[in-house]
């Protein structure tokens, strides 16, 4: 892909308007599969239209002087893609699409949108696979690109591999400042696969134009919001806080936040007491017997299924190798961490607004009978 960060940056330096603001969107897994046949044409309802989602379309027509940039990656993507021909997306695009390709950066170009077709099957660090190419190092290059020169950028994963939320982390060093301009995910990170309704609510972006070195458009993050509250300095409460910090993004972005909240709680919730809930248990007792010098393997033979099913097997299965006797401990300071803007969100309804979620894993925990733990989260959450 370097040929095509290459294309974007001379672009951003020798044709697009100083101040003019950019978006760089990136789908994984776009080929036009989910479209109808009407007469003579084929059409793609918006809720399938994946190279071009009903967010980025709204963003791209509430800011008519923006510059998009589109990558698509798929290795059966279509040749032409699907959108430069699409009869009802001609009023999105007045200028003619030119087609131009080097043998190295194939692209189409119609004043306002670049697009970029990849066709290759791709793997981050995050989703390991050795016969796919490993695009990680190039969106760290993306997301320096999009940090220097005050732009967007927008990343959703189509495929059903879920990656979304983990490169967030997994980039945190370089973006944990940046999360309402470099967006992991559609729908906050919390819409998995390619047979989402994306004309729904959620899967729309709460945006606002904010004037920087150049115009840039911002997005809402709760995680953002969630940093930015542990380090102010007033007495407002969260919930006074995530009003405040919604109420930038104006009124007609009121029901997407909530929409988006909403989402990650039920997500949190399922994950939570199908797979989290489990992991705890297995690494009590496997605890338990490391406390009593006993090395039961038979205890933990489960637990990467579980792992793998929340995304974060690294850190326990570190702690497991590691035979360590404070494991259990441990492991839900991880997950207070790891779902920290999660449990903060959702009991902020509740009776437990502002305890730390540590303190919360502690509670739900803290019965001698490990499967009346879910009656105490159900108490908690629900």
């Amino acid at each position: 892909m370097n040929n095509i960060i290459d294309s974007i940056q001379n672009m951003i330096h020798t044709k697009i308007e100083q101040n003019a603001p950019i978006v760089i969107y990136i789908g994984i897994g776009t080929f036009a599969g989910l479209t109808t046949q009407i007469g003579e044409d084929i059409i793609m309802e918006d809720k399938n239209y994946h190279q071009f989602p009903p967010c980025i379309q709204k963003i791209y027509m509430d800011n008519i002087d923006m510059h998009l940039f589109i990558i698509l990656i798929d290795p059966i993507q279509e040749d032409p893609i699907y959108i430069v021909t699409d009869p009802l997306k001609r009023e999105y695009f007045p200028s003619e699409w030119i087609h131009s390709s080097s043998g190295l950066c194939e692209a189409y170009d119609n004043n306002r949108i670049t697009i970029y077709p990849f066709r290759h099957a791709v793997k981050t660090k995050i989703n390991n696979d050795a016969s796919n190419i490993d695009i990680t190092d190039d969106l760290f290059k993306l997301n320096e690109l999009c940090i220097l020169n005050n732009m967007t950028l927008i990343y959703h994963d189509f495929s059903g591999q879920d990656t979304a939320k983990n490169l967030e982390k997994y980039f945190e060093e370089q973006i944990g400042s940046h999360l309402d301009t470099i967006v992991y995910g559609i729908g906050g990170g919390n819409i998995s696969g390619c047979y989402y309704d994306f004309t729904r609510r959620e899967a729309f972006l709460a945006s606002m134009v904010c004037h920087e070195r150049r115009k840039i458009i911002k997005v809402f993050s709760p995680e953002k919001t969630l940093r930015d509250f542990s380090k102010s300095c007033d007495n407002r409460d969260f919930l006074e806080f995530l009003t405040a910090s919604t109420e930038k993004f104006g009124y007609e972005n009121i029901d997407i936040i909530q929409s988006q909240i909403q989402l990650m709680n039920e997500n949190f919730k399922f994950k939570f007491k199908n797979y989290v809930m489990y992991v705890m248990r297995i690494l009590k007792d496997y605890n338990d017997a490391l406390l009593k010098k006993i090395e039961d393997i038979d205890k933990i033979k489960d637990i990467e299924y579980y792992l793998k099913k929340i995304d974060c097997p690294g850190k326990i299965k570190d702690l497991i190798e590691t035979k360590d006797v404070d494991i259990f401990n441990k492991a839900l300071i991880f997950f207070s961490e790891y779902f920290l803007s999660e449990i903060t969100l959702i009991l902020m309804d509740t009776r437990y607004s502002g305890t730390r979620p540590f303190e919360i894993l502690k509670l739900i925990t803290s019965d001698p009978d490990k499967y009346k733990w879910l009656n105490t989260f159900n108490k908690i959450f629900e």
